[in-house]
């Protein structure tokens, strides 16, 4: 038990070094939600802008609704998500050490070690400080699949029901729970004649849990949106290929990072063991089957902000599940290995770094990255640019006149939160209209006869345009120049550098009663410089 005491010390001391290191990240993404939860907390319903009427930007309804009440006390949204991450992380590792008692009679101290080693795998802390619902959709996604092997094994009603709240609940918080929903319908096919008296409750358990809910959320959606589907859908899934270049370099990242723990989930799931208990069977059949039709929906998914591999992270604690039959007995051959105390922690750290890092190297340059604060996560846009775009609308939000101000930029859900003015979303995702539309003529008549105060340009270091931004403006090389473009209407104030992959280039509505003002107000508290030749038609405003 000593032994086992301190494993779990060294890897309580790297979590916290972890969380302390991840604490300061600003991640766009999920101010996205806090805007919505804003909204409907003072009374306005799921909008994005209040004149636009609803839109379903987001794919997390049940975050959104969570996070409201929070809003209407006044409580900080990053801070409640981040808790209610951190939460869920420790949870997910309560699960998968009671799994390894209920699945493999492992010991109380093995089942510590198991949870803990959890602690370690794919970063989790990292995840939770985005302030996502990732981690919370992971424990909700494993905790309904172990209620659905309990099921299989048991038949009671307590099982059933149990299941179909928390598939409920995961399904509300993100579409991807339905893969788990469809697998465990493919398992009580293939068992129908193992089955007792089960099959038909556990269909009808199902159909509550999936058939019931979508057709309800699809009726009150054409009722609330107008629409049965939410934008992200038609900017990261709509496209007819199988496979998406990022969809397919998430699920190669994912598997890479993921090396060691999935050597080890193969090897057990290949390894002839006639003494695992049927319903552990069941269990292993059903996470593999989830892990796969995770890797296949996002392989054809614009997955373009994966920071931490976040997409696929919900398939970590399945793979670790798979793993126990070969992780529990090295765990209690590591706690009754005859040698000194100093050997086995040495053997074990040795362990936890080769199974969840693929080597020890590896994890010794991970650990001294967090240590020292210089750890970011993955995806094509440094945390730099979300960051800055954080500063820049905490200083934009003092503008006096910032409510009568409107912005076009990307899904910046920064610049949108805190400054909580009139947003248009270039990318789509909070945009109908640019979702859905995809002749280039069309959408440039409805970005410019928005008349947007501001409009930011994602510029590069030599004044080139980006071109991987996703949506249908997301190639701002090759529309720019389109005969749509009113650039003349707009002046060229100055940019605003960034640490990452692209600056925030701004240009100002000329017309606009408060543009002298508002001119004056960026270039003394939002921008860095100016580019000698910006690469728009647009001028310079005067001073």
């Amino acid at each position: 038990m000593l032994c086992a005491g301190l494993l779990v010390a060294c890897i309580a001391a790297v979590s916290i070094a972890e969380l302390a290191a991840s604490w300061s990240i600003v991640f766009d993404d999920a101010f996205i939600s806090y805007r919505y939860a804003h909204n409907l907390a003072r009374g306005h319903g799921l909008v994005w802008n209040l004149a636009d009427g609803p839109t379903e930007g987001y794919t997390n309804l049940l975050w959104v609704l969570m996070l409201a009440p929070a809003a209407a006390l006044g409580l900080d949204l990053l801070l409640v998500s981040r808790l209610v991450s951190v939460l869920a992380v420790l949870a997910t590792s309560w699960l998968l050490g009671r799994a390894s008692v209920v699945f493999l009679q492992a010991s109380r101290s093995v089942a510590l070690l198991v949870g803990a080693a959890y602690l370690c795998l794919n970063r989790p802390w990292f995840i939770a400080a985005h302030g996502m619902e990732t981690t919370l959709f992971a424990a909700l996604l494993l905790g309904a699949l172990l209620a659905a092997v309990s099921f299989l094994d048991d038949e009671s009603l307590s099982s059933l029901l149990r299941f179909a709240v928390l598939g409920s609940l995961a399904l509300l918080m993100r579409p991807e729970a339905s893969l788990l929903l469809g697998a465990f319908g493919l398992m009580l096919v293939i068992r129908r004649k193992t089955l007792r008296r089960g099959f038909g409750r556990a269909m009808l358990s199902l159909g509550i849990s999936t058939v019931l809910p979508w057709v309800l959320i699809a009726a009150w959606r054409w009722w609330y949106f107008g629409s049965l589907l939410p934008n992200p859908f038609f900017i990261k899934g709509a496209q007819p290929a199988l496979v998406r270049p990022m969809g397919l370099r998430s699920v190669m990242d994912y598997l890479q990072h993921v090396d060691g723990l999935l050597a080890l989930a193969v090897v057990s799931a290949l390894w002839p063991n006639r003494r695992l208990r049927p319903h552990y069977c069941d269990a292993r059949i059903l996470a593999l089957l989830v892990a796969t039709a995770f890797a296949g929906f996002f392989l054809r998914i614009d997955t373009l902000q994966d920071a931490g591999q976040r997409f696929m992270y919900p398939v970590t604690p399945l793979l670790l599940l798979v793993a126990l039959p070969v992780l529990v007995p090295l765990l209690y051959h590591l706690l009754t290995w005859p040698v000194g105390l100093g050997r086995r922690l040495a053997v074990g750290i040795g362990i936890f770094a080769t199974l969840i890092h693929g080597s020890p190297e590896l994890a010794a340059r991970e650990f001294w990255q967090v240590a020292s604060g210089t750890a970011v996560g993955g995806g094509q846009v440094h945390p730099g640019v979300a960051a800055t775009e954080a500063l820049v609308a905490r200083k934009l939000a003092r503008f006096p006149h910032i409510a009568e101000t409107s912005l076009a930029f990307g899904d910046a859900g920064t610049l949108a939160d805190f400054t909580d003015s009139t947003f248009i979303d270039l990318v789509g995702l909070n945009a109908r209209f640019i979702a859905t539309q995809r002749d280039i003529g069309r959408l440039l008549a409805y970005l410019f006869d928005k008349r947007p105060t501001i409009i930011i340009v994602p510029t590069r270091r030599d004044l080139s345009l980006i071109t991987f931004r996703h949506g249908p403006l997301g190639d701002w090389s090759t529309w720019t120049k389109h005969a749509s473009c009113r650039w003349h209407e707009y002046g060229y104030v100055g940019t605003t550098f960034t640490l990452g992959a692209y600056d925030l280039s701004i240009l100002v509505r000329r017309d606009d009663r408060h543009a002298a003002e508002l001119a004056a107000f960026l270039r003394r508290h939002v921008i860095s410089g100016r580019a000698r030749a910006f690469p728009l038609p647009v001028g310079e405003l005067g001073e």
